[in-house]
């Protein structure tokens, strides 16, 4: 496949994926569940700008699916 096949969605996975292989801190904003299970193994919740949890990623997910 060369570069000119490649959709803008693929692209932005490509990159994020090449950024996670090395050991940094990412930090990723993204309302995406999915996205977010793939990449993150933490996560903050920010319900109108306010710091509301901050810690595991499972318990993230459902304190900000109940919000």
């Amino acid at each position: 496949m060369d570069s000119g096949q490649y959709t803008a969605g693929m692209t932005k996975y490509l990159l994020v994926k090449y950024i996670f292989i090395g050991s940094c801190t990412v930090i990723m904003v993204s309302h995406e569940i999915k996205e977010i299970e793939e990449f993150c193994d933490s996560a903050i919740v920010l319900p109108d700008g306010k710091l509301t949890f901050y810690a595991d990623l499972q318990e993230a997910i459902e304190i900000y699916k109940a919000l």
